[in-house]
């Protein structure tokens, strides 16, 4: 399945760059703003589609919700623009590359962290060995 549209987060950061409100905006005027700006190639259920999109942004780090308002957060303001499959495939391959030098790092003595989840699985494993 092909979209035509560009990824949400970008149709985010476009829609808060251009509504530009000091406060953030809504995403009642983000939906709004997507749908003035991309309404033929958005599918119908856009709306509960950019919500999920939303919580996860928030997740990441890029927005940052003030009370029922958002922002973009320091670090995805300084993101390039949405680019072609070739060019994402190139900063996919600079990010593997990035990826073996951490691992490179970690093999020198520097402990990697461990998610909580793969941790609470490792306790409970040992204490059922046990």
């Amino acid at each position: 399945m092909t979209v035509s549209h560009p990824p949400y987060f970008q149709m985010t950061k476009e829609a808060l760059q251009g509504l530009n409100e000091k406060n953030g905006s809504s995403s009642y005027a983000i939906g709004k703003f997507m749908k003035d700006n991309y309404k033929p190639i958005l599918p119908t259920n856009f709306r509960k589609i950019l919500g999920v999109h939303i919580k996860n942004l928030i997740g990441k780090g890029k927005l940052i919700k003030i009370k029922g308002s958002y922002k973009l957060s320091k670090a995805s303001k300084k993101k390039k623009a949405w680019t072609s499959k070739k060019s994402a495939s190139a900063a996919a391959s600079t990010k593997k590359a990035a990826k073996s030098v951490k691992k490179t790092k970690n093999a020198a003595g520097v402990k990697a962290k461990q998610t909580k989840s793969i941790k609470s699985f490792v306790a409970k494993r040992a204490k059922k060995e046990a």
